[in-house]
């Protein structure tokens, strides 16, 4: 269980012209990745919950009824962009690990949700490693 900084562009954590930039278009935004923190993240867990939001129902019933033939069909690593709390990909790993043993390695700009996964997840299901990547996205995949 490890979660490693796979994005050392310090301009990348410390972005500030960047977010000046963004605030400066029509419409004025922020990248998205800024609302990941420990809280952003917290508040998207819960904003997936309400009964209103069904995309996270309808990916859990897709994953209850296709796991097992998902991980027929896969190798023993399973790499996720933007994992947050890993919760619907428990399904597919358990299905996994009842194969084969498995390393999950989830790419996340959340140290603490990667934190809570790379805890949580082996305690839960006995065997599986976890190597949490974080950074974003293009950092974990080069890393891949």
């Amino acid at each position: 269980m490890r979660v490693e900084p796979v994005d050392d562009d310090a301009a990348f954590w410390d972005d500030r012209s960047g977010v000046l930039e963004c605030l400066r278009e029509t419409p004025p935004r922020i990248p998205a990745w800024y609302g990941y923190d420990a809280v952003g993240s917290e508040l998207w867990e819960e904003l997936s919950r309400l009964p209103s939001y069904y995309p996270t129902r309808a990916e859990f019933a897709l994953l209850e009824r296709h796991a097992g033939e998902i991980a027929d069909r896969i190798g023993p690593r399973v790499a996720e962009l933007g994992s947050g709390s890993a919760k619907k990909t428990r399904l597919l790993l358990s299905a996994c690990q009842r194969r084969r043993r498995t390393m999950y390695l989830p790419i996340d700009v959340s140290r603490e949700m990667l934190e809570r996964s790379a805890t949580v997840l082996p305690a839960e299901l006995d065997g599986l490693e976890v190597h949490g990547l974080w950074g974003r996205y293009e950092a974990g995949l080069e890393y891949l």
